[in-house]
């Protein structure tokens, strides 16, 4: 765990198969790198990339050891354009950013329909302005996700107002 003041950046990579531009994928990537607040973690895709070796500007940045899990829960954003692991980053309540330019699927995702502003990313500019302006006190809402992961509200409490209706009866 890195314990720095820096933001914490998982990007959930996907295959040349669905991207749709992998050389400015890697440019964009390197540029992530770059920036002096940034802890960038890129967590290659799992079929198609474990044994890929990066660009060697991105050498510090891949991550082919950690799980989906443990990297997630140590960001403060997860960033993607194909990838189902997605969903660890919206339970685990992190900052969602979509790079549409770089989907190869994009008009196919349903929750985009409802994606509150800052989520879908039309452009690296975007993102890199995204990235520049985001404050980890900010509430979180990826409520687009959500209503995927729980059609019928939170399960939690879902069950918890199933069993008090259980003890009052």
């Amino acid at each position: 765990t890195i314990k720095d003041d820096k933001t914490i950046v998982v990007v959930l990579t996907h295959t040349e198969k669905y991207t749709s531009d992998w050389k400015k994928m890697f440019g964009l990537l390197i540029k992530i790198s770059q920036l002096d607040d940034i802890n960038l973690c890129i967590l290659p895709h799992v079929r198609g990339m474990s044994n890929m070796k990066p660009p060697k500007e991105l050498k510090n940045s891949w991550d082919n050891k950690s799980t989906l899990d443990v990297a997630i829960k140590n960001s403060d954003i997860v960033i993607f354009w194909e990838s189902s692991g997605i969903f660890e980053g919206v339970v685990r309540n992190k900052k969602i950013f979509f790079l549409s330019f770089l989907s190869v699927n994009n008009e196919k995702y349903i929750w985009k329909k409802n994606a509150s502003h800052g989520i879908v990313m039309n452009n690296e500019k975007d993102l890199l302005n995204a990235l520049n302006s985001f404050d980890k006190d900010k509430d979180i809402d990826n409520q687009c996700f959500e209503e995927i992961i729980w059609p019928k509200g939170d399960p939690w409490l879902n069950v918890s107002n199933f069993l008090d209706k259980m003890l009052k009866s």
